[in-house]
């Protein structure tokens, strides 16, 4: 189970929604952890994004920072796929922006996200465990 919930807060101002691929990438990531030893890193991540992040970012949707998509660098490089590629295109075509916030600075949970946004709409596309 994948237990994300939306903060509840007037004051928000960007939706929030949670593509089918950015739950499949949580399930993934709950599998490694699991497999690695650390069920309980999986429910930080989850504490982590419900308390922090996802009211950080329909607060401030543009936190994250734009991905590079003119020249990309190699960052961009490693993380690109045809996925994100297809993502971005959809995005720049409805006038979107795709962007990456990165969080868990606390090695070794370290993620990226990576999110649409599309005037006051926040689309998770996919989140990425770093080790």
């Amino acid at each position: 189970m994948i237990g994300i919930s939306a903060p509840e807060a007037a004051d928000r101002v960007a939706a929030l929604r949670i593509t089918t691929h950015f739950a499949a990438r949580l399930l993934d990531i709950e599998r490694q952890l699991s497999e690695a030893g650390r069920p309980t890193a999986y429910h930080a991540l989850l504490d982590l994004l419900n308390k922090q992040t996802i009211p950080l970012l329909q607060g401030t949707p543009r936190i994250g920072c734009r991905f590079v998509d003119e020249k990309q660098g190699p960052f961009e490089r490693a993380v690109a796929s045809p996925l994100l590629t297809d993502l971005l295109e959809r995005g720049k075509a409805a006038g979107g922006e795709l962007r990456v916030y990165t969080f868990g600075h606390t090695p070794p949970d370290h993620y990226v996200l990576f999110y649409l946004l599309v005037d006051d709409t926040v689309y998770l596309l996919s989140i990425r465990m770093r080790q």
